[in-house]
């Protein structure tokens, strides 16, 4: 479970920089 959610809070920031960079082009 920990590995888990360390992957689970590692991709929610990464989709929001992802988001956030389409966003910004």
């Amino acid at each position: 479970k920990t590995a888990w959610l360390a992957i689970f809070y590692m991709c929610i920031p990464t989709g929001i920089a992802l988001g956030y960079v389409y966003g910004g082009l």
